[in-house]
């Protein structure tokens, strides 16, 4: 489906459901109405498989949810990306932390993988510092984000030099010309008919001045 298909289908949708009413949208306002459903709906699944118990440092990852999974698989990336003493750039389209491991440097120039770094609240790291059972060593780093990076230490005498991640990234954006890739682009659809026919129906809306930049009346 193109972006174009997905624009007539939500027009087509809201003549269905709003015969009554004589507005006339743009294509350019549902095209941002999908963008956001789009990404609405990217979080609220990432966020149903959470409250099902996948947290980001769970080892099963996604795999508890099946359905859930095969929708957003298309959105999972894996990176590597090089760090300098333990920290990387998140990358530019970077949503939702999935899992990730690091690589790291030893003393003696050796390197070895862990599979096991524990991801930590930033406020929690004096706890974590201070504590001789939770320091991060090179069997469990300790990793965190902070701003748009996210660090990782590996102990004294160990550097962290790249980090493997996964994620879930933001949704392309979607254009008239682009392919949706979304496997949930029917929901994105019915998401933004919701959103359009709310912004139509909500008082404070039409009293904005803005709302005939939006949208053209007849």
């Amino acid at each position: 489906m193109t972006g174009k298909d997905a624009v007539l289908q939500v027009m087509v949708n809201l003549n269905r459901l709003n015969t009554a009413s004589n507005r006339v949208i743009q294509p350019e306002v549902v095209l941002l109405m999908l963008n956001k459903a789009a990404l609405k709906l990217t979080k609220e699944k990432y966020f149903f498989n959470i409250n099902r118990g996948i947290a980001s440092n769970d080892r099963e990852g996604f795999q508890k949810n099946q359905y859930s999974t095969d929708e957003l698989n298309s959105l999972v990336v894996t990176a590597s990306i090089n760090a300098v003493n333990g920290v990387a750039p998140l990358p530019s389209d970077y949503l939702f932390h999935v899992r990730h491991s690091v690589i790291i440097k030893r003393a003696d120039n050796s390197e070895t993988v862990s599979h096991t770094p524990k991801l930590q609240k930033i406020d929690n790291l004096g706890e974590v510092y201070s504590d001789p059972f939770n320091k991060p060593n090179e069997v469990e780093p300790v990793s965190f984000f902070s701003d748009n990076y996210i660090q990782s230490d590996a102990g004294t005498g160990n550097t962290v030099t790249k980090i493997l991640f996964n994620y879930l990234k933001k949704p392309e954006e979607i254009t008239l010309t682009s392919v949706v890739k979304l496997a949930f682009i029917d929901d994105v659809i019915d998401a933004a008919v919701t959103l359009i026919l709310d912004t139509w129906e909500s008082p404070r809306m039409a009293t904005q001045p803005q709302i005939n930049e939006i949208f053209k009346i007849k």
